[in-house]
């Protein structure tokens, strides 16, 4: 069986349906109908936005290849800024993820995550001051490190004299 293709006049209701869908928490659906799109008009930047925020929602599935998947979409996004931000918006949700499984090893891998999302979101910040978004973040993911002591980095990593 083969996929069917959308027509050109079909992208607008299709975007329409893909945000309808994404409101409603169907990641899944909203990444299927953006690669609809996208098979027509590969430079469609809202529907790229919304394919990789589906895809970095997805990551809480824990499929194989999930991280890849996304990660792959960053390049394609139209700004410094954009491919910053989300890169640690892919980061910070695989952290989650981790943190989520509990495990020991899985919380110095998780804590690893969460500092990389924070360096994008410190670069992110930087290329554009005026988002708060970033700084949004970031203060997110350093709560959640707070709050979870067990999400630290692995004893190989610390410093010997313990001083940060």
């Amino acid at each position: 069986m083969d996929l069917k293709t959308l027509d050109t006049a079909d992208l607008e209701v299709a975007l329409v349906t893909a945000q309808k869908s994404w409101s409603e928490l169907r990641a899944e659906d909203t990444e299927s109908i953006c690669l609809d799109i996208l098979s027509v008009e590969p430079q469609n930047a809202e529907a790229l936005e919304l394919l990789l925020r589906s895809r970095i929602e997805l990551l809480k599935k824990g499929l194989p290849q999930s991280v890849a998947r996304a990660q792959e979409l960053l390049s394609s996004l139209a700004t410094p800024f954009d491919q910053a931000f989300y890169s640690g918006m892919l980061r910070e949700a695989q952290a989650r993820y981790l943190l989520e499984k509990r495990g020991r090893s899985t919380s110095h891998v998780a804590y690893s995550w969460f500092r990389h999302a924070m360096d994008d979101f410190e670069a992110s910040a930087a290329i554009d001051p005026s988002r708060i978004e970033p700084k949004l973040r970031w203060n997110a993911c350093l709560r959640t490190l707070k709050n979870n002591p067990q999400c630290a980095p692995a004893p190989e990593e610390e410093e010997e004299h313990g001083i940060e």
